[in-house]
């Protein structure tokens, strides 16, 4: 596959769509529009990829979109809307799968197509944030795994709420405290890990950071301070009893 970018018209055609398919959630799919010439482009940097069947997780699409990059030996346009607008729509069957009955539930906007005028809240957007959540920790993207583990349609509460903070998603020592504390050694969710965990986690590290370097700090080590908090507590032991066992 041949990666293009929408034009304005293109991420207004998109949007058309959208909100067609929410009045008529069993609409087809516009796959016409991807290779429109009134509607797209190519990229300034070519890039192509082969499209897997699927993915199996926000991390193995990210690992996947950054591969095709560096094969092509192009950065991906993180920042280009229309390119990320494309993108969704060429694996919509993926970002917004049918149920049983053919039918789609597309979300609000903003999980397909980054709003410029509100770039804060761009991680909403399913692909462009699960790349660059990859591409932030590209070193070691499994210190990322907390919001990556799940799957492209379904990022999750617990995701959300640890990517729409960006002092904690920027910072490799917090996420991968929060990837130790939210994912098992299998790679699964912990229970207790939700998105209310996460508020809590994440007004823990303000506080915390004031006084301890947690980035400089290993994740076994850094949990053991949060371990006086009443609603992190439980999920701090089970985490550390793991290491312990493992």
């Amino acid at each position: 596959m041949k990666f293009r970018r929408f034009n304005e018209a293109g991420i207004a055609a998109f949007g058309e769509f959208l909100a067609t398919l929410r009045a008529s959630p069993a609409a087809p799919v516009p796959n016409d529009l991807l290779t429109n010439p009134q509607l797209t482009e190519p990229l300034a940097n070519q890039i192509e990829a082969q499209l897997p069947a699927a993915f199996a997780s926000r991390m193995e699409f990210a690992r996947w979109l950054h591969a095709g990059g560096s094969a092509s030996r192009a950065d991906v346009p993180r920042d280009d809307v229309g390119f990320w607008a494309w993108l969704s729509l060429a694996l919509f069957d993926q970002v917004c799968p049918a149920d049983v009955a053919g039918k789609r539930k597309p979300g609000a906007d903003a999980r397909h197509i980054i709003h410029a005028a509100d770039w804060k809240r761009r991680y909403r957007h399913l692909l462009q944030n699960a790349y660059e959540i990859y591409y932030l920790h590209r070193d070691d993207p499994s210190r990322a795994l907390v919001g990556l583990v799940n799957p492209l349609h379904k990022p999750g509460e617990l995701t959300e709420q640890i990517n729409g903070r960006q002092e904690i998603v920027t910072c490799p020592g917090c996420m991968s405290l929060a990837t130790f504390l939210c994912v098992d050694s299998q790679g699964n969710r912990r229970k207790g890990a939700s998105g209310e965990f996460a508020n809590k986690f994440g007004k823990s590290v303000n506080r915390i950071s004031r006084t301890f370097d947690l980035p400089a700090m290993q994740p076994v080590e850094s949990a053991k301070l949060f371990l006086h908090q009443r609603k992190l507590k439980k999920l701090v032991e089970v985490a550390l009893a793991g290491e312990a066992s493992g």
